[in-house]
């Protein structure tokens, strides 16, 4: 995905979820697509540098350094020191 596209979408979740916070947290007419949003925003979180984690789950798109899966040892860690 474009970074363009990337900076519509982010406008357009941050627009419902404030729109409809409310019916995200009580219920209400807008509940599932408040809900669709927020599962849309985090996906755009994971494609920053670092990704992101909420809830105890880490969700990125690329392998980086302190990454919760990673399969190699954080740097200065050797393969023992990992486990």
């Amino acid at each position: 995905m474009s970074a363009g596209r990337i900076d519509a979408l982010r406008e357009e979740l941050i627009d419902m979820i404030a729109e409809h916070g409310d019916d995200l947290q009580f219920g209400g007419t807008h509940q599932k697509s408040a809900r669709v949003a927020l599962a849309k925003a985090l996906a755009v979180l994971a494609t920053a540098e670092g990704g992101v984690t909420i809830l105890g789950v880490h969700a990125c798109t690329a392998e980086h350094e302190g990454c919760p899966g990673s399969t190699r040892p954080a740097a200065g860690m050797d393969a023992a020191q990992a486990r």
